[in-house]
């Protein structure tokens, strides 16, 4: 079985994905195109792609894309990715403070909702979650009555 070319004329490289040498794939990968050059194609982490993908129909907005194994929701954010829940907060509310963690007061790591995230330690978020599995978080709001 003979070794296969890169389909790009005049092109003798040989292939390395979806029929293309691997410089023509990495132009089409970085530029949309196996010939193409100039921008690099940039993902959308706009506000707009953001919010379409909450389901704000109840209490908790919740996070209708990729989730990680604990199902906290994942997004691209200033060229990297991170946590769903972190992105809604520092969109409505500012930083989240030096050395603080963002608490979700609803206990459902799926929603962004930022009325229902609060910035807490770690040590008060992990006492917050060993107080409890099932139950709101003490805080106002959630509190049982």
């Amino acid at each position: 079985m003979g070794s296969r070319t890169c389909s790009v004329d005049s092109c003798d490289g040989l292939v390395s994905k979806r029929g293309w040498c691997n410089r023509h794939y990495l132009r089409w990968y970085r530029h949309g195109h196996p010939l193409g050059g100039g921008t690099e194609r940039v993902l959308d982490d706009s506000p707009g792609r953001f919010w379409s993908k909450v389901d704000k129909s109840g209490d908790c907005w919740l996070w209708t894309a990729a989730t990680n194994s604990r199902g906290y929701g994942v997004t691209w954010s200033d060229g990297a990715l991170g946590l769903a829940h972190r992105r809604s907060y520092t969109d409505a509310k500012g930083p989240i403070p030096d050395g603080m963690e963002l608490d979700h007061l609803c206990r459902t790591p799926a929603c962004v909702n930022p009325d229902h995230l609060e910035p807490v330690s770690h040590r008060v978020n992990v006492a917050r979650g060993m107080a409890g599995k099932g139950q709101p978080r003490s805080s106002g709001r959630f509190a049982k009555v």
